[in-house]
């Protein structure tokens, strides 16, 4: 009888303690090797891009620093991205579940960002604006910069000019991003945030929206674990690079 009692007793410590521990543990190992498959493979960003000076006319008016315009093949970006993923991962099963549990992909300008979704198509620019005195200011991540439209002429001022600091404007531009993160991500019992650098200086390592050209993506599986309602286990990562000396 006593035979029994252990048994069941050992079969209930396995199943209460050992089982949930290797789920975690293989859960852990699988997140480490998606974060990095994923931020090596954002490095393509680097590969190829177009420089140009596009702000002649502030120039003109008197505003010494260039804004620098980069442009995006967006179409080749998510292509070579998939390639290198595919050629990191080995196995097919894996990496096809990874792409399909890649939710958002986000390119991030220094005065706008894309999204795009499940279906690999990019929609529009949405940029990093802020309004003052009835007038809708466009901001910049790499300089103090602003222009707001009259008629079809931009009229160009500093954000020291409309009321605005440095660390004001990074959490307008931050939380506009995760905004829109939030409005197209089912997030279900947890939240997906991009961090300040002014509330986290670890912040995530491989990528910073603030510093300069950046593209990430967010990977979150859908199905969650969940042990006798004690025990959740979710696997989400966000990745990214971004390109600052340009």
């Amino acid at each position: 009888m006593w035979k029994l009692v252990f048994f069941i007793f050992l079969s209930l410590l396995l199943i209460g303690y050992v089982v949930p521990n290797i789920l975690l543990i293989d859960n852990h190992n699988d997140s480490i090797i998606i974060e990095r498959t994923l931020n090596s493979a954002s490095k393509i960003l680097i590969d190829s891009y177009d420089k140009k000076i596009t702000n002649i006319d502030a120039l003109a008016e008197g505003y010494e620093k260039v804004n620098i315009d980069i442009e995006i093949d967006k179409d080749r970006l998510l292509k070579q991205f998939y390639e290198i993923t595919k050629g990191t991962i080995a196995d097919d099963d894996l990496y096809t579940e990874i792409i399909e549990n890649i939710k958002t992909k986000m390119l991030v300008y220094e005065d706008k960002f894309f999204i795009s979704y499940n279906e690999d198509s990019w929609g529009p620019p949405y940029f990093f604006t802020y309004k003052y005195n009835d007038k809708i200011y466009y901001l910049n991540t790499k300089n103090d910069n602003v222009y707001y439209y009259n008629g079809n002429n931009k009229v160009y001022d500093t954000i020291g000019d409309i009321g605005l600091s440095n660390i004001q404007k990074d959490y307008i531009i931050i939380d506009k991003i995760n905004e829109y993160i939030k409005k197209y991500l089912d997030e279900g019992s947890f939240e997906i945030k991009i961090k300040n650098e002014h509330d986290f200086k670890e912040g995530y390592q491989y990528f910073n929206v603030l510093d300069g050209l950046t593209f990430f993506v967010i990977y979150k599986e859908d199905n969650l674990i969940d042990i006798w309602d004690r025990i959740n286990y979710k696997k989400y990562n966000v990745a990214g690079y971004t390109l600052s000396n340009y």
